[in-house]
């Protein structure tokens, strides 16, 4: 009788342990699992309001709309306007009648606390990074295209920038507020029988300029056959002199300046 005690008492102490480890590992996998798939749903509405974003600076830059002003929730991260991005056109520059616009535009940036990911908008685009790399999730309005033997380049660029610090960090709902200050042509060069050579200069970071190379070659190999662009650091040079022979017959070039603020 003895030993059969001893036996129900290591059997429950068995099935206890077993029951244990089994609720255990069930709460370390499903809870981690349950906090990602939380993450990537937060994520993927931030994605959302960045494309509403774009679409509202869109309606001010495009239709001339005076204001927008868009919703975000953070969730345990901060929203800030950060360090520009210069983007540089140059016409003909060896030429004495040469013409430079330089615009420095200032992003929008969704960065989540004790992440590597952010999110940005920046002169019509959205780029999100993260651990695994970065990518458009939106991109720039930029417009290359042939028609015949005549090739366009048309170079919006949208100047979004605040007055002073503008952060929100933390948790709740935050407006993003755009108002249209200035909408302006900057150029537009067309002539007959003339060729312009354009150089594009984008200065931004070191991790982001490859990723502003693959882009504008890819969009200038798919009008012109020609992949100009360079990156050196931070900054892609698209050289419209170089010998793959970035031309065009008419070029324009126009900026819009957007006064953004953050509302918590």
């Amino acid at each position: 009788m003895a030993d059969r005690g001893v036996s129900e008492v290591i059997g429950f102490v068995l099935i206890f342990s077993l029951i244990t480890l089994s609720v255990g590992a069930v709460y370390v996998v499903g809870f981690g699992g349950l906090q990602d798939a939380r993450d990537a749903e937060q994520l993927t509405n931030v994605e959302r309001a960045f494309d509403v974003l774009a679409d509202n600076i869109d309606d001010i830059a495009v239709n001339n709309a005076p204001n927008r002003a868009t919703e975000f929730r953070l969730y345990e991260a901060d929203i800030t306007v950060g360090e520009p991005t210069r983007f540089t056109v140059s016409i003909n520059e060896s030429e004495p009648n040469s013409a430079t616009y330089s615009v420095n535009a200032y992003p929008i940036v969704y960065e989540a606390q004790g992440s590597p990911t952010t999110i940005r908008y920046i002169n019509g685009a959205v780029i999100r990074q993260d651990r695994n790399g970065q990518r458009f999730l939106n991109e720039p309005s930029f417009v290359f295209r042939t028609a015949g033997v005549n090739k366009t380049a048309i170079l919006p660029i949208i100047q979004t920038r605040s007055q002073g610090d503008q952060t929100i960090g933390g948790t709740g709902t935050v407006l993003v507020r755009s108002d249209r200050v200035l909408a302006e042509s900057l150029g537009t060069h067309t002539k007959a029988g003339v060729d312009y050579d354009v150089n594009i200069t984008v200065e931004t970071t070191e991790r982001r300029a490859p990723l502003w190379e693959d882009l504008l070659n890819s969009e200038l190999d798919a009008a012109y056959n020609v992949e100009p662009c360079s990156t050196t650091g931070g900054t892609v040079v698209c050289d419209g002199a170089s010998g793959d022979g970035f031309t065009v017959q008419r070029v324009h070039v126009t900026a819009t300046r957007i006064d953004v603020s953050i509302d918590g």
